[in-house]
C-alpha cells in the first residue's frame, strides 16, 4: 500500500514540476527581452551539466546554491525544464530541493 501511495505522490510532484516548468518558460518570453539576459554563472553551467550527464551526486552537492536554479539557458530553460525532460525522477526532486534552498550558501 505504501509503495502505491509513494508512487501517487512521485506523480502528482512530477505533473506539478511540469506545470511549473511550463509557466515558468511562458513568464520568461514575456517578460525579459533577449538581449537583457545576463550571463550564466558558474553555478548554473555545473548544475545543467550535472542533469545532461544524469549526475544525481553532482546535483545534490549544487543543491545548496538556489539562485542557480533560478537561472535560465538561452532557451529560457530552467534546470528544472532540463530535469523534467529527464525518465529520472530522483534528478527531478533534487532540483526542486535546490529551488526550494533558502540561501546560497556554497557562495560565501
Amino acid at each position: 500500500m505504501e509503495d502505491l501511495e509513494q508512487e501517487g505522490v512521485n506523480e502528482e510532484l512530477i505533473e506539478f514540476a511540469i506545470l511549473e516548468s511550463i509557466q515558468d518558460a511562458f513568464k520568461l518570453r514575456c517578460s525579459v527581452p533577449a538581449y537583457w539576459k545576463q550571463p550564466n554563472s558558474e553555478n548554473f553551467t555545473k548544475i545543467m551539466t550535472a542533469i545532461d550527464k544524469g549526475d544525481v551526486a553532482a546535483l545534490q552537492v549544487l543543491s545548496c546554491c538556489a539562485s542557480a536554479f533560478r537561472e535560465s539557458d538561452s532557451r529560457g530553460w530552467l534546470p528544472l525544464h532540463a530535469a523534467a525532460a529527464l525518465p529520472k525522477t530522483e534528478m527531478l526532486h533534487v532540483v526542486l530541493q535546490g529551488k526550494r534552498a533558502p540561501r546560497d550558501s556554497a557562495q560565501r
